[in-house]
């Protein structure tokens, strides 16, 4: 596992999430963090098919979207997903 957590460095420069933002990326996963939340995580899609995973280490959470529409934001719902599980730990004052 080391390696995949483990930010590669290339000479054409940093690896980039979908939308162009620059990421660390290890053999496998991307690894920025999100909302301040520790995080490896992916996305795929092929022909009719989006998937995400996101895995938030420090937070013991783990979600995965698997979409059999090309129409829907995998990655979009993921995030969303864990919003709503990280929001709802929180403690209330």
């Amino acid at each position: 596992m080391r390696p995949a957590l483990t930010p590669v460095r290339v000479p054409e420069g940093p690896p980039t999430e979908p939308d162009g933002t620059k990421a660390d990326y290890g053999f496998g996963w991307f690894l920025n963090p999100w909302t301040g939340h520790a995080r490896m995580w992916h996305y795929g899609e092929t022909v009719g098919f989006r998937t995400a995973i996101q895995r938030f280490t420090d937070d013991g959470l783990t979600v995965i979207v698997l979409c059999n529409r090309a129409d829907l934001d995998a990655l979009a719902l993921s995030l969303k997903a864990a919003e709503l599980c990280l929001e709802g730990s929180r403690e209330i004052p």
